[in-house]
């Protein structure tokens, strides 16, 4: 397939097209493919195609360069406006404008213009009670934009009701009897979450909480996604290396109150900020940090780094005197530092994987160290993609340093979750 409006040497690949006009016929659809594939390219193919009179893309602000980036490099839309709010190229009379979702409060009028709308990293927008989540809602809602594509490799992140949002979105399609049907059965999450998650009742200082796990119901959700909801994934339509884990066991040992505030920690499932966990991470960082520097005494190749804690990240990267990236970096300098570590330019790179995990290309790594994991699957799996994606040409090997019998047994844990979010994807 050639694209009128990519550049000469863009040429999609055959699941690529494939995408592309599943945008076309699909007006109100979630793209979600694995991380990796090039949503991207197939959002801006399906666009130059299309030719809407105006295309908004909304992204999280640390993809905002990257985008820009990605719409220089793929096509031949010209800059023609760059604020502080937003970015607008323009091409074959078609506007493209680019925004992020931290100015969604500022921009209204820009959804007034646009006639397609894109949500990059929609999970972004799996609160619908959230600001965020509230403004967008209200926007396609009250605007009823002609197409939205909602675009994310982890539509559930963590639970099967993480998907009402988005369903909910691609619902507000005009004139379309299966969004009426959705609309009646499900007016609002609690009758979502009744319907496809199991209800376990606790008692918390005396009150009664109902919180939801796992998923049910599952044969009526593929019937909600049907049409409207195309995922692929790497190792299906991709010829990659392989890839595969590897538990790096040391040894270490926590005092006696850490040891029970970590048990406890596990047995309930609070949190992933909980402070035992934290601990766990920072008791963990020098033996990882000597790890690390061996395997690339080994490998030769650049080596990314996740932890999910701050103190973690900031121990380990100063015992390797490498960058570390966390939230505060910003977006900017983390995009410079994914460039750079593509060129080679450091041995090492840390960061926590809330901060690194979506949007950036790490594949001059073939190794990725995770000193400790989210207690999201998403997340994790978001962070493995970054080296494991189009692009990469060696085998794959994710090293996971375990140091005590509670990280082996959230491990599992976690795959057990993972297990239960891809049943669902």
């Amino acid at each position: 397939m050639k694209i009128v409006g990519f550049k000469p040497n863009i040429i999609p690949k055959p699941f690529q097209a494939e995408g592309i006009g599943f945008l076309e016929s699909s007006p109100y659809a979630v793209l979600g493919d694995d991380m990796g594939l090039g949503k991207t390219l197939q959002a801006l193919g399906a666009i130059l195609n299309v030719r809407p009179q105006a295309a908004l893309v909304i992204v999280p602000s640390y993809l905002r360069g990257n985008w820009e980036n990605e719409v220089e490099k793929l096509t031949e839309f010209k800059l023609k406006t760059k604020s502080k709010r937003f970015t607008e190229y323009y091409c074959y009379e078609t506007s493209l404008i680019i925004s992020t979702y931290s100015n969604l409060k500022h921009i209204e009028e820009l959804f007034d213009l646009a006639d397609w709308v894109v949500a990059d990293e929609a999970h972004y927008l799996k609160n619908v009670d959230s600001i965020r989540g509230g403004l967008f809602h209200e926007y396609i809602y009250e605007k009823m934009p002609r197409r939205l594509t909602l675009m994310t490799g982890t539509p559930v992140e963590n639970r099967t009701i993480e998907w009402y949002s988005l369903f909910k979105l691609i619902n507000y399609e005009y004139d379309n009897p299966r969004a009426d049907t959705f609309m009646e059965l499900f007016p609002n999450q609690w009758k979502f979450n009744y319907h496809f998650s199991n209800p376990v009742k606790f008692t918390v200082n005396g009150r009664t909480v109902t919180k939801f796990k796992g998923s049910r119901n599952v044969q009526d959700l593929k019937a909600i996604q049907r049409g409207r909801y195309l995922r692929r994934v790497a190792e299906d339509v991709l010829d990659l290396p392989p890839i595969s884990i590897k538990d790096v066991l040391i040894n270490y040992s926590f005092d006696g109150n850490l040891e029970e505030e970590w048990d406890d920690f596990v047995s309930t499932n609070k949190s992933n900020d909980s402070s035992a966990k934290a601990l766990s991470a920072l008791a963990k960082a020098p033996y990882t940090a000597k790890y690390v520097a061996d395997l690339h005494d080994e490998v030769g190749h650049p080596i990314i780094v996740f932890t999910d804690h701050i103190e973690s990240g900031e121990a380990i990267a100063a015992k390797l005197e490498c960058p570390f990236i966390s939230g505060a970096t910003p977006s900017k300098k983390r995009s410079e530092m994914a460039v750079q570590f593509q060129e080679s330019k450091y041995k090492y790179l840390v960061a926590t994987i809330g901060s690194f995990s979506t949007g950036f290309t790490l594949t001059k790594a073939a190794d990725a160290v995770f000193n400790d994991e989210s207690w999201v699957p998403g997340r994790n799996r978001q962070a493995r993609k970054r080296i494991y994606r189009i692009g990469q040409e060696k085998k794959c090997l994710i090293h996971r340093i375990q140091g005590s019998h509670q990280d082996l047994k959230i491990s599992k844990m976690l795959e057990e979750k993972e297990k239960e979010t891809l049943a669902v994807l």
